[in-house]
């Protein structure tokens, strides 16, 4: 997932402060930016289709859509457990997404490779241990 990351990354620039009534069209820009990049492989297992935005009361969704290359019932949960940990992690640490995290709260959803939900991971400001 380090280029799709890094394409966040670079289009957090597109991303200025504002109020929170202007963070739903701000996620949207964003996330029409992120989508002519998309769809891409972010791992050998994970193919990163596309990211939307979700109005949440005060805060805004970014969320990405994840598709395993796997069925159900091939996919590992100890991944997505795993990913459970480390995804804030990286969300709340690094320089270059914690400017996201601050503004938005973040969603992957995962489906397997016929389209079967399997589970969603939410990242979100109360994560961070600042």
């Amino acid at each position: 997932m380090n280029k799709f990351v890094g394409l966040a990354i670079c289009l957090n620039i597109v991303v200025t402060a504002s109020h929170a009534s202007d963070r739903f069209s701000e996620c949207v820009a964003l996330s029409t930016e992120i989508n002519k990049y998309l769809p891409q492989m972010g791992s050998k297992y994970t193919r990163v289709e596309g990211s939307a935005c979700l109005p949440n009361g005060k805060r805004t969704i970014l969320l990405y859509r994840m598709t395993f290359t796997l069925s159900k019932q091939e996919v590992d949960f100890s991944t997505i457990a795993n990913l459970r940990k480390t995804l804030p992690k990286s969300w709340c640490t690094s320089p270059d997404q914690r400017p996201l995290i601050d503004k938005y709260d973040i969603r992957y959803t995962y489906l397997d490779k016929s389209g079967v939900f399997i589970d969603d991971i939410n990242v979100k400001i109360e994560d961070c241990k600042n």
